[in-house]
């Protein structure tokens, strides 16, 4: 499979991309308009919505420019774009929580941590049983981060094969760790493509998804069956400790562990939400979406930061 898997699975031109963002932005500005706050924080707020327009118009006169570099900009302005647009949809969603204020004893911020939880789900519906893509996109992604750690390890793919293996200990550690994410990300390709692989306008990257479901599943009945709870178990040992350092570092500022933590998982929340529709029906890819070196750490930190600030922090 190609590395920009999004083309592939969605096999959308640049046109209908840069389209569809185009008409997202300008949606996303307005419903910020009307619903901002008022005061500097409600100003940075519509700067951002008006900011996201401006860019996707710029990506356009790129596109369609005799000379300009139009991919080279699309490279450069991937971050400013998913972060100015996570600002919009924060603000829709705490729009929402602040409606439910006077019918609970709830604060805000807690309020939109509900909000966005219940808006995330219904958007994985609403993605999953009009396109049909949801499933199918990420069961892809793992599928080929699955690939990408057998080619590590060659034959070793179980602890079994570990041990026996005469392997120094920095190359044993190292091994160790590609089997269990490799297992992991098996697991997870497997249950997200199971059932959700189509049976019409099948193409030769389709069909090679679904002979890896068909040999899984040969697998998993001869006994070999991590299963989606122990691969949810060993992903959040990886990934929690992560979260809570970034939360617990940005409360030592601010000193709001629990709101800070909450406001983390508001802005994950979000950045899902838009980075999915920018992968699905605009110029995202998967892996600009998931980084997983010290820089998610940063952009982890810095959203997150961002967001409270404009959201949730008062003088």
């Amino acid at each position: 499979m190609s590395e920009f898997l999004s083309d592939l699975i969605f096999q959308r031109s640049l046109k209908e991309k840069l389209q569809f963002e185009g008409a997202f932005a300008p949606i996303l500005a307005t419903l910020v308009g009307l619903t901002a706050p008022s005061g500097i924080q409600g100003w940075f707020i519509l700067g951002a919505a008006i900011g996201l327009v401006f860019i996707a118009f710029l990506r356009w006169l790129t596109f369609t420019g005799r000379f300009a570099n139009e991919k080279l900009f699309i490279e450069q302005t991937v971050r400013p774009t998913e972060l100015f647009a996570i600002i919009g949809v924060v603000q829709i969603l705490k729009t929402g929580a602040e409606q439910l204020v006077p019918l609970s004893s709830f604060n805000i911020v807690q309020l939109t941590a509900a909000v966005s939880v219940i808006g995330s789900v219904l958007f994985i519906l609403f993605i999953e049983l009009v396109f049909g893509t949801y499933r199918l996109g990420w069961g892809a992604h793992f599928y080929l981060r699955y690939r990408d750690a057998i080619e590590k390890t060659g034959d070793i793919d179980s602890a079994d094969d570990v041990i026996q293996s005469n392997l120094s200990l920095r190359e044993l550690v190292e091994t160790t760790v590609f089997v269990i994410l490799g297992r992991c990300c098996l697991e997870t390709a497997y249950y997200a493509l199971k059932d959700a692989i189509p049976d019409k306008g099948r193409d030769k990257y389709i069909e090679e998804l679904a002979e890896f479901v068909d040999s899984v599943q040969e697998e998993k009945t001869g006994g070999r069956n991590l299963g989606m709870a122990g691969t949810f178990i060993t992903g959040s040992v990886i990934v929690l400790p992560m979260f809570l350092a970034v939360g617990w570092g940005l409360s030592l500022i601010f000193s709001t562990l629990g709101s800070m933590l909450l406001v983390l998982v508001v802005m994950r929340l979000t950045k899902h939400i838009v980075g999915y529709s920018y992968i699905a029906f605009g110029t995202l890819r998967f892996d600009q979406f998931i980084t997983t070196n010290l820089r998610s750490v940063g952009l982890l930190s810095s959203y997150t930061l961002i967001v409270y600030l404009l959201f949730f922090y008062t003088v």
